[in-house]
């Protein structure tokens, strides 16, 4: 089980990353992954429980066409 503290490092540096490195969010969490070497499938949870950080991940892979875009409401 992932405790607290591993959930606020993740989002913290993700966001870290973001804000000063410009890098996307699913980069982020890859450095994560890689620099605390664990498996990607380990954050899954992590990220779907933490909306801002799924609404940006989701956006990105839409964008890169890794997932389908779901058709929004002009409103």
């Amino acid at each position: 089980m992932i405790d607290f503290d591993f959930n606020k490092r993740l989002v913290d540096h993700v966001s870290f990353l973001v804000e000063e490195y410009d890098i996307s969010h699913i980069d982020a969490v890859m450095d994560f992954c890689t620099k605390n070497e664990i498996d990607e499938t380990m954050v899954g949870e992590i990220v779907k429980s933490c909306e801002p950080l799924l609404a940006a991940i989701t956006e990105e892979a839409q964008n890169l066409r890794i997932i389908k875009r779901i058709d929004k409401l002009p409103f």
